[in-house]
C-alpha cells in the first residue's frame, strides 16, 4: 500500500492494499489514515468518511484542536460532497465535545444549522459563540447579536429574544440608522414604554424617524 501511494502513485491500488490490511485487521490506525489519504485522491467521499470514521474510533492520539479539526473535515464532506446534513451536525457536535470553545466548528455548526433551516438550533448555536468570545472580537460579538435578532424576529417569531439581541448588540457600539430603526420597531412590538423607547440615541434611529 505505502509503495503505490508513495512511490507509484497509484491511490487505487493503494486503496485495495489498505482495504486488504483492514480486513485481517480492523483496528489498524495507519491502514485507516492510508485509505484515507488514498480515498481523497481518488474523490471516493463515501471511503473517505468511513477511513476518517474508522481512523477516529480506533486512534486515540488525537484529542482537543486536531481531533477537532479531522471532525470538522468530516463534517465538511459529509454535508458538502455526501449531502448529508445529520452526519455533518453528529461530527460538528463531537468536534465541540473534543474542543468545546473552537469557534471554527461553532462557525460551521451555525451555518449548517441554517442550511437545515433549524433556526432554532442556529439561535442556540450563535447564542453559543458570544458565550465563547466572552469580552473579545466586538465587531464579531455584535455581527452575531444582529443575526440573533434578525433570526428571531423574522424565522422563529420571538419578538422578545430579539430584543434582547438587538439591546446587546447596542450596547457594543451605536448601531447605524436602519439598524436602529429595526431595534426601536422591536421595542415597540414588545411593548416597551414610549420613555424608554425614546431614551434610545438618537443616532441609532436616524434623523428622519426621531
Amino acid at each position: 500500500a505505502q509503495l503505490h501511494a508513495e512511490q507509484l502513485h497509484r491511490p487505487a491500488c493503494a486503496a485495495e492494499a489498505y482495504e486488504a490490511v483492514l480486513r485481517h485487521r480492523p483496528g489498524h490506525v495507519e491502514a485507516w489514515r492510508g485509505l484515507r489519504r488514498a480515498s481523497e485522491r481518488l474523490g471516493d467521499w463515501h471511503t473517505f468518511a468511513r477511513a476518517l470514521d474508522g481512523e477516529l474510533s480506533h486512534d486515540p492520539k488525537p484529542v482537543g484542536p486536531q481531533r477537532a479539526a479531522l471532525l470538522r473535515r468530516l463534517a465538511e464532506v459529509a454535508w458538502k460532497r455526501l449531502g448529508s446534513t445529520a452526519r455533518a451536525s453528529h461530527a460538528l457536535a463531537a468536534a465541540l465535545e473534543a474542543q468545546p470553545c473552537d469557534l471554527e466548528s461553532l462557525r460551521a455548526l451555525e451555518e449548517l444549522r441554517e442550511a437545515m433551516e433549524d433556526w432554532r438550533g442556529a439561535l442556540d448555536v450563535y447564542e453559543r459563540e458570544v458565550e465563547t468570545l466572552g469580552d473579545g472580537d466586538p465587531e464579531r460579538r455584535q455581527q452575531v447579536w444582529l443575526r440573533v435578532a434578525q433570526l428571531a424576529s423574522g424565522r422563529t417569531g420571538d419578538s422578545e429574544k430579539a430584543l434582547q439581541a438587538f439591546d446587546a448588540a447596542a450596547a457594543i457600539s451605536p448601531l447605524a440608522p436602519p439598524l436602529g430603526l429595526r431595534h426601536a420597531e422591536a421595542a415597540r412590538r414588545c411593548d416597551r414604554p414610549l420613555a424608554e423607547l425614546l431614551q434610545l440615541p438618537r443616532q441609532q434611529i436616524g434623523r428622519a424617524h426621531v
